[in-house]
């Protein structure tokens, strides 16, 4: 494995803020601590002779590289040059793992047979939608759909994130179902450290939170769906019963406005706190200083970091059953499941959170973290089905 090359290619990384953004950044963290060598092919957002100190500080020796490619017309083009030019250079790899939508377009049209034959795609949800049902107009044109299959049926393997996900693709593709994998992505979990409860009231208060009440949070960008507006109206009808409830929800999105009617119609806004979108280091602030996690989204989501973000500080987790939600929430252990529109269920997993005084819950929901989703973990599990 020490002198094993691998080429990871993904438009989508740091400076833009994602998903795939932060799945890469954990991964290149677990990779640090293995002994292949590991070559990031990124964009470069301004230009090629500008260093992000970020990527300074993620590379490491000779084990991370980042190299970032620039052309003043398009991305497309200067990731076609670098593969025009540079082929010798990629026979050389040992393998090739693409990250992104971008990167998967790009092979469906210029990868080599050769270079397939060597490659993971690593799929975060939605490509199946994107890649295969929806395919309109200029996509269709190009024969984009028939690329992506041919392309699937070439490479190497095929990465999901849950086994939701990974169930997705077999049932698409069942003769695919030899080459399609599960990995659970992970987290650098230093950072989400729980704190204790003197602590917490403190930053309570620095948050201008009331230090007494029951502190609910949700996060996630708010669109149509995610179950904010299911969640206001459940939080309506619990402060009737329990008053001295707070609830958080963090995020931005084009349904805020609305979120925010929402919540003074129903005479409630005084007890709901928005805080707009927020850093990795903010959202750990608003967590450590809540009491349970709450995301009612009723999309088919393919699995959910922030579920693990919240039970690596040790917050229970209350979720809808669809999806990967079911993979990251253990039922009755870590949190509880619940059925869209069930508000007895949510009220009744919310007086079981306030029983449990010596919050045993969230404590198993770190540990179970600790041990699934870390990004070693991730890490080691991705290059040995890379390379072997």
């Amino acid at each position: 494995m020490e002198n094993k090359k691998v080429l990871i290619f993904s438009h989508e990384f740091y400076p833009k803020i994602g998903g795939i953004s932060s799945y890469l950044e954990e991964l290149l963290k677990g990779l640090s601590k293995q002994k292949a060598q590991i070559t990031l092919l990124t964009w470069a957002y301004r230009t090629r002779f500008i260093r992000f100190d970020f990527d300074q500080k993620l590379s490491v020796d000779d084990v991370i590289k980042i190299k970032r490619i620039f052309n003043v017309f398009h991305y497309y083009l200067a990731y076609f040059q670098y593969f025009l030019f540079n082929k010798n250079k990629l026979e050389k790899y040992d393998a090739i793992l693409l990250a992104d939508t971008t990167s998967v377009k790009f092979a469906m049209y210029f990868f080599s047979e050769s270079l397939r034959k060597k490659t993971t795609i690593v799929f975060h949800g939605g490509e199946l939608k994107n890649f295969y049902h929806n395919v309109k107009g200029v996509k269709r044109k190009f024969s984009f759909r028939s690329k992506f299959v041919e392309l699937l049926n070439e490479i190497k393997l095929i990465v999901t994130v849950s086994e939701f996900h990974r169930n997705e693709f077999i049932k698409e593709f069942p003769e695919l179902n030899n080459k399609i994998i599960k990995i659970y992505h992970g987290i650098n979990q230093s950072e989400f450290k729980p704190i204790t409860l003197d602590r917490k009231l403190v930053l309570r208060k620095h948050l201008h939170l009331d230090p007494q009440n029951l502190v609910m949070i949700s996060a996630s960008r708010l669109v149509k769906n995610k179950g904010q507006i299911e969640l206001i109206n459940f939080f309506a009808r619990l402060i009737k019963l329990k008053p001295d409830c707070t609830l958080i929800i963090a995020g931005d999105g084009p349904e805020k406005i609305q979120l925010v009617k929402l919540a003074n119609n129903l005479g409630i806004s005084n007890k709901i706190k928005f805080t707009d979108g927020l850093s990795r280091l903010d959202l750990i602030k608003y967590l450590n200083a809540s009491d349970v996690f709450v995301q009612l989204s009723t999309l088919p989501e393919t699995f959910g970091m922030v579920y693990i973000e919240a039970a690596l500080l040790q917050l229970p987790a209350i979720g809808i059953s669809v999806g990967g939600v079911s993979e990251a929430i253990e039922d009755g252990k870590s949190g509880y499941l619940i059925q869209e529109n069930d508000y007895d269920s949510f009220r009744n997993c919310l007086f079981k959170v306030l029983q449990d005084k010596e919050n045993e819950m969230g404590k198993y929901a770190r540990e179970r973290a600790e041990l699934i989703f870390n990004n070693e973990r991730m890490a080691n599990e991705t290059l040995n089905y890379l390379i072997k």
